[in-house]
C-alpha cells in the first residue's frame, strides 16, 4: 500500500473513532418523566438567607406516584415538624395532549394551577404570589432528586437602563431573600 493512501486510511479511522467516542458521550440516557421519577425519596431540606445563612433544617419526603388518570401523576411533599406541625402538600403533575412538548401543570389542589416546564432532567416553574416572585427547579440524577425554589420581592426592585438615546432598554433586577434546598435520596 502506498504511504500517501495508508495515512489517509489512519486519518479516516481516527475521524470514525473520535465521532464514535462523541456519540457515545453525548448519548448518555436522560431520565424520562414519569417512568425515572416515580418512587419515594427523602432527606433534608435546608433554608437559607442572605443575612442569616442557613437558618432551619427540616426533613422532607417526596412521594411521585401514578393515578388513575391518563398523563396525571401524584406528587406528595411530607414536611417534618416545621413551626410546630407537620405539613403535607398533596399536589398533582398533569399534560394534555394539546400542551407542547415538556410542558406541564403543576395542580395544587386548591385552585392554584402553576406551569412547569422540563427540560432534560429538571422541571422549571416561576410565579408570584402577591409581591413574591418565586422560581423552582426539580432535577433527577440517577437515585437522588435535588429540589430548590427561591424567592424575591418584587417591590425593592432596581433599574439599569443600557444603550444609546435611540435604542435602550431597561433589566430590572430584584434581591434573593430567600432559597430552600433539598437534596433526597431514593427509599422505595
Amino acid at each position: 500500500m502506498n504511504q500517501g493512501l495508508f495515512k489517509l486510511f489512519l486519518l479516516i479511522l481516527l475521524s470514525v473513532l473520535i465521532n464514535a467516542c462523541k456519540t457515545t458521550k453525548n448519548s448518555s440516557k436522560q431520565p424520562i418523566f414519569p417512568n425515572d421519577w416515580l418512587g419515594t425519596y427523602q432527606g433534608k431540606m435546608e433554608m437559607y438567607s442572605p443575612k442569616n445563612g442557613k437558618y432551619m433544617e427540616i426533613g422532607l419526603k417526596m412521594v411521585i406516584s401514578e393515578t388513575d388518570t391518563v398523563n396525571r401523576w401524584r406528587w406528595q411533599m411530607f414536611y417534618d415538624e416545621f413551626r410546630g406541625q407537620k405539613i403535607t402538600k398533596d399536589y398533582a403533575v398533569f399534560r394534555t395532549d394539546s400542551m407542547p412538548k415538556g410542558h406541564y401543570v403543576l395542580d395544587e389542589n386548591n385552585g392554584i394551577l402553576l406551569d412547569r416546564v422540563l427540560m432534560g432532567n429538571t422541571f422549571y416553574d416561576c410565579f408570584d404570589v402577591g409581591q413574591q416572585g418565586l422560581c423552582s427547579t426539580t432535577s433527577i440524577n440517577g437515585n437522588s432528586i435535588h429540589f430548590e425554589v427561591f424567592s424575591y420581592s418584587k417591590e425593592k426592585k432596581k433599574l439599569s437602563i443600557f444603550g444609546d438615546s435611540e435604542n435602550q432598554d431597561t433589566v430590572t433586577s430584584f434581591p434573593l431573600q430567600y432559597t430552600q434546598k433539598a437534596d433526597l435520596k431514593r427509599v422505595k
